[in-house]
C-alpha cells in the first residue's frame, strides 16, 4: 500500500514534459507485483468501475480506456503501476479481442478491478487525458423585452414565466447558453438569469438585438487579450450586432475554448452580407490560430443560414460560410431540419456551431417543437411560437480536450 501511494504521487508531480511523451515510449523501470494492492476480477456488469463511478462515455472512462488500449506492457507494469497480472491480462486480451470499446470489457479481464481503474485514471489525470465536458447552448428567444414584436415597446414582455419554463426544463443543466434578441437586459437578467452571469456589449440602446452569453459560477468568460472589452465589433458592417467574445475558463483558471458568439444578418435576400461576416469570423479565426496557445474555438449562435429554395444560390448558406471558414473549425451536423419555425409552418436551420476538430461533440439536441409535423402538431407549433419564441435551442454536450 505505502509503494502504492508513493507511485500515484510521482505520477501526480510528473513534469510538464514528462507528460507530453507519447504513452508508448515512456522508459520501463520495472515493477514488483508483490508490493503493489490487491486486485479483483469480478464483473462489472453495469457499466460502471467498481467504486470509481466510471461511466461509459464520460472523459474519464474514454481516457481510461485509452491508456489501456494504446500503453505498452512496460507502460502499463511500471509506469500506470498495475499489477503484472493485471498489466499482462490486459495486453492478452487487446491481442486476442481487440482494443477495449466499453469499461465494462476492460473490467471483465482477470485481474482487473477497482485498484487497476484508479491506477488508470490517476495515470490519465496526471498526463492531462481527461478531456472536460460542457454543456453550451445558443437560443434567439424572439424580441425579448418587446413581447416577441418588433412594433412592441419596452415594459410589455409577458413571456417570461413560459420563457422561463421552457429554459429550466431543457436548458438548465448548461454551463454556457447564448442568446439573441435580447433588447430588455435588466429584465431578462433579472427574471430569467438571476442565477447566471450575463455578458454582452455596450453602445446600443432602443430596440437593439443583443447577443448576449450567460455562464454559470462552474466557468468564468474573461476578454481576449487582444481587446478591451467582449464586444467583436468588426461583425457589425453597418447597422447590424457585434459579436461578443471571450475565452471560457473553468474554475481552476484553465483555459476552455475561445468562443465568438454570433447574430449574422438576417432574410433569405442578405446572403453575401452573411458572407462577408464570415469572412470576418474567418479572419478571427487566423488571428486566434496565430496565438499558438493550443485553446479550441467555438463559434456559434443565429448564423441565419437560408437554404438554397430561398436565396436563390447554387449552395446553401451553410455550405458557403463552411467554406470560408475551412478546416480550421466544423460545423456540427445537428440531424434536425429545422432550428426556426414560423406560425404557419415555414422552417429554417438557422442556428449554428462551428468548432475546432479536437473538440468531441457527444450529443447535439434541438428541444422544443421546432421539428413537429405541421399538419399534426400545428397547436403546439403556434403555441410555442407565441410563448416562448420562433427558434428552438440548439443545445450541445461537448468533451473539451
Amino acid at each position: 500500500m505505502t509503494l502504492l501511494r508513493s507511485l500515484r504521487g510521482r505520477l501526480l508531480s510528473l513534469t510538464q514534459a514528462a507528460i507530453a511523451l507519447p504513452l508508448g515510449v515512456i522508459a520501463a523501470a520495472g515493477c514488483d507485483p508483490a508490493a503493489v494492492e490487491d486486485v479483483d476480477d469480478g464483473d462489472l456488469g453495469s457499466g460502471k468501475a467498481d467504486g470509481l463511478g466510471l461511466e461509459d462515455g464520460t472523459p474519464e472512462a474514454r481516457a481510461v480506456l485509452r491508456i489501456a488500449n494504446e500503453s505498452s506492457l512496460e507502460v502499463l507494469d511500471d509506469e500506470v503501476g498495475l499489477d503484472a497480472r493485471a498489466a499482462r491480462a490486459i495486453v492478452d486480451a487487446r491481442t486476442k479481442d481487440g482494443a477495449f470499446e466499453t469499461v465494462a470489457e476492460l473490467d471483465a479481464v482477470k485481474f482487473v478491478g477497482p485498484a487497476a481503474f484508479a491506477d488508470l485514471l490517476d495515470f490519465a489525470r496526471a498526463r492531462g487525458l481527461v478531456g472536460r465536458s460542457l454543456r453550451i447552448a445558443t437560443f434567439n428567444i424572439r424580441w425579448f423585452g418587446l413581447d416577441g414584436d418588433l412594433f412592441g415597446t419596452i415594459g410589455s414582455e409577458i413571456r417570461i414565466e413560459t420563457v422561463r419554463g421552457f429554459i429550466d426544463e431543457h436548458l438548465a443543466d448548461h454551463e454556457v447558453i447564448v442568446f439573441q434578441e435580447i433588447v430588455d437586459l435588466d429584465l431578462f437578467e433579472h427574471e430569467l438569469m438571476s442565477d447566471r452571469t450575463c455578458i454582452t456589449y455596450d453602445g446600443f440602446s432602443g430596440k437593439h438585438q443583443h447577443v448576449m452569453l450567460c455562464h454559470t459560477d462552474d466557468v468564468t468568460f474573461v476578454r481576449e487579450e487582444d481587446d478591451t472589452d467582449f464586444a467583436l465589433e468588426s461583425l457589425n458592417p453597418g447597422r447590424l450586432r457585434p459579436g461578443v467574445h471571450g475565452t471560457l475558463v473553468d474554475d481552476d483558471g484553465i483555459p476552455l475554448a475561445h468562443v465568438v458568439a454570433v447574430h449574422l444578418k438576417a432574410k433569405e435576400d442578405s446572403t453575401e452580407t452573411r458572407l462577408e461576416q464570415a469572412r470576418i469570423l474567418a479572419d478571427r479565426l487566423d488571428v486566434l490560430a496565430a496565438k499558438d496557445d493550443g485553446i479550441p474555438v467555438m463559434l456559434i449562435g443565429d448564423f441565419n443560414t437560408h437554404r438554397t429554395d430561398v436565396t436563390g444560390l447554387a449552395q446553401s448558406d451553410e455550405a458557403l460560410v463552411a467554406e470560408i471558414l475551412g478546416e480550421r473549425v466544423q460545423r456540427v451536423e445537428q440531424g434536425v431540419v429545422h432550428t426556426y419555425r414560423e406560425r404557419n409552418g415555414v422552417g429554417f436551420r438557422l442556428d449554428q456551431a462551428f468548432l475546432s476538430p479536437e473538440i468531441a461533440v457527444e450529443h447535439v439536441a434541438v428541444p422544443g417543437p421546432c421539428n413537429f409535423d405541421f399538419a399534426t402538431q400545428q397547436a403546439e407549433i403556434v403555441r410555442y411560437y407565441d410563448e416562448v419564441s420562433d427558434h428552438c435551442p440548439l443545445s450541445l454536450q461537448l468533451t473539451l480536450p
